[in-house]
């Protein structure tokens, strides 16, 4: 397991904005490819000028803030 911080003001779907805050991530439960890169790799990332996503150039990868937040749509069935 590694961690990952993330320092940046970032933006939720519903507009929920956590300015500032450093979040935790464990990259085992988010994604591989941050998982098996390097720390120097991992630090290079952009917010996307909207918030609602990072990008890591180097490594390709996009990820919403949404999904690594815990925010993401869910899917319910009708009860009824």
């Amino acid at each position: 397991m590694r961690l990952f911080a993330i320092p940046e003001d970032i933006v939720g779907s519903g507009q929920e904005k956590l300015p500032g805050i450093w979040r935790i991530l464990d990259l085992s439960l988010v994604s591989s490819v941050l998982l098996n890169a390097s720390t120097e790799a991992r630090n290079q990332y952009e917010v996307s000028p909207s918030g609602y996503g990072i990008h890591w150039p180097e490594l390709d990868e996009n990820l919403s803030v949404d999904g690594l937040l815990g925010l993401g749509n869910t899917c319910e069935s009708p009860t009824g």
